[in-house]
This record gives C-alpha cells, sequence and structure tokens, in this order.
C-alpha cells in the first residue's frame, strides 16, 4: 500500500523545500510523492460526519483551510509543488495529454464546485478523493482504526487543458457555513 506523509506539503505554505520530481507515466498519472511517499488509500466522505476508520461517528470539523497543494502534467515532467501560501501561478508551463490538480481541504465542505477559464467543470473532474487524519501533530492519508477523518486531498482531471485559471469552492457543512476557495493560474 502507498503511503503519504503529507507533513512536508502541509508545511508548503511556509517551506519551499520540496519532493523529488516524479517520472511520467503514459498509462496512469503518477501518484502525488511528499518526502519519497506516495499518495495511498481512497477514502471517500460519508454524510456529515466525520467517520473514524473503526466506523464512530461524531461531529465534522467545519472547514478551516483549502489550498491547491500541486499541479501536474505530462508537459511539466510531473507534480509541480505549490511553495508558498496563496501561490497565484505555477511556475512550470504545464499540459500535455495529463493535467493534473490537487486541492487540500482541512475540514468538512458539501459539495465543492470546480471552474477553468470560468467555466464550470463536471463533478466527474474529481477522480479521487483521500481521506486525511492526524497523526503525530501531522497531516497523513495513513489513517489506522479509531483516527478520524479531518481533511482530505481531492484530485481533479484537467486533461486535454494547456492553461488556464482553475479554481475550487467549496462550503463548510457546519455553522456558519462559511464559503471557502481557492486557484491558481496554470501556466
Amino acid at each position: 500500500m502507498r503511503k503519504l506523509i503529507v507533513a512536508a506539503v502541509l508545511a508548503v505554505v511556509t517551506s519551499p523545500a520540496m519532493a523529488s520530481e516524479v517520472t511520467m507515466s503514459v498509462r496512469e498519472f503518477p501518484s502525488l510523492h511528499l518526502e519519497g511517499t506516495s499518495v495511498g488509500r481512497t477514502i471517500k466522505s460519508e454524510g456529515w460526519e466525520a467517520v473514524a476508520r473503526d466506523g464512530e461517528r461524531g461531529p465534522a470539523p467545519p472547514i478551516t483551510q483549502v489550498a491547491v497543494l500541486a499541479v501536474g502534467s505530462t508537459d511539466a515532467g510531473g507534480w509541480e509543488y505549490m511553495t508558498t501560501l496563496g501561490q497565484l501561478i505555477t511556475q512550470k508551463n504545464h499540459g500535455g495529454p495529463e493535467l493534473r490538480v490537487v486541492v487540500r481541504e482541512i475540514g468538512y465542505g458539501g459539495t465543492p464546485m470546480t471552474s477553468l477559464f470560468g467555466q464550470p467543470l463536471p463533478t466527474s473532474a474529481e477522480y479521487r478523493t483521500d481521506g486525511l487524519c492526524i497523526t503525530d501533530q501531522m497531516y497523513t492519508d495513513d489513517c489506522q482504526p479509531g483516527q478520524t477523518i479531518v481533511g482530505w486531498l481531492r484530485y481533479f482531471n484537467l486533461d486535454g487543458y494547456q492553461e488556464g485559471k482553475f479554481w475550487f469552492t467549496n462550503r463548510s457543512i457546519n455553522s456558519p457555513g462559511k464559503l471557502w476557495e481557492t486557484g491558481i493560474h496554470i501556466q
């Protein structure tokens, strides 16, 4: 099983230190790699409550942060990790047959909405959702029995596009229901 240790990428908003480049695969877009470890299991949200790995339920945490974590494409040769909080544009030129975006969402939202060039993307553009738990004060998708899912890595397929403004919005499911948004201009 592939594991994800997201401490480095969660710290990406304050640290320019990034993981090594990933070799592109023609058959399947490579997993997001962080500190030499790749993203693992897919865990889907189940309703409006946080779901622990052992099946117990509790109050779902509201969204406290959304951020574009990485943009990857065949033309760029893999993932480009965003290195500063609020980064507005990719450093690499992206495109080719495969173009993907990963958004980190801390907390629980309702139905996320995405757009490219201001045009809504279909919900099918989100092709993968990995749950995040906290272990040793770090976010990880290597959730163990009894841990609560506190956020998500959301993967979006933009294959066929070469560039444009990607935008993500989601409303927190708990009061006060604040709308959160993030975006990046993909070169």
